[in-house]
């Protein structure tokens, strides 16, 4: 088990569920045998997101580049998978803001949560949160932000819960179709 500052890439939550054969939800750090895995979750979330906006499409492009972009998280430790019954159910990732500045705070941004809905409203998306939280802060983070789309009123309402505060707005306007 390696130790990430003060913590541990591994834990396991039990959670009382209906599903008699559903004993326990394992939380731990994504490493690149889970590449596939995490991928395919990832484009999943891309999908729910796309009747929002049209970010993203699956070619092959893009596939590489997403492959690149969650391979880079994945060796630098920043993304977390949840398992049930030894099945990846969900996954969030976490980045840590960079610029050009010199930073007073270190700043991480929690995002791509994302539970397959099976498992949804089980517990497990707040517990990838907390556990990335307490990962965050094991890191020396002095604040932690969740990035949502502002459609997204379950995870909004979760986040809430959870004691987020809306920060910022990111106004955007589209080019006009002629």
């Amino acid at each position: 088990m390696l130790n990430l500052g003060g913590i541990t890439n591994h834990m396991t939550v039990l959670t009382p569920v209906p599903d008699p054969k559903f004993h326990s939800i394992n939380m731990r750090i994504a490493n690149s045998a889970d590449l596939s895995d995490v991928e395919l979750m990832w484009w999943r979330l891309v999908e729910v997101q796309s009747a929002w906006e049209k970010s993203a499409i699956p070619s092959s492009a893009n596939r590489r580049v997403v492959r690149d972009f969650l391979r880079h998280r994945l060796v630098s430790s920043r993304i977390v998978v949840s398992e049930v019954n030894s099945h990846k159910v969900g996954m969030a990732s976490m980045s840590l803001l960079e610029g050009r500045l010199e930073n007073l705070t270190q700043i991480h941004t929690i995002s791509d949560v994302w539970v397959f809905p099976k498992y949804r409203r089980l517990g497990i998306a707040s517990q990838m949160i907390e556990w990335l939280e307490q990962h965050a802060w094991g890191l020396g983070a002095d604040e932690v932000r969740l990035a949502v789309h502002f459609e997204n009123n379950p995870a909004r309402s979760l986040y809430r819960h959870m004691g987020y505060v809306p920060h910022t707005e990111l106004h955007i306007k589209q080019r006009p179709i002629d």
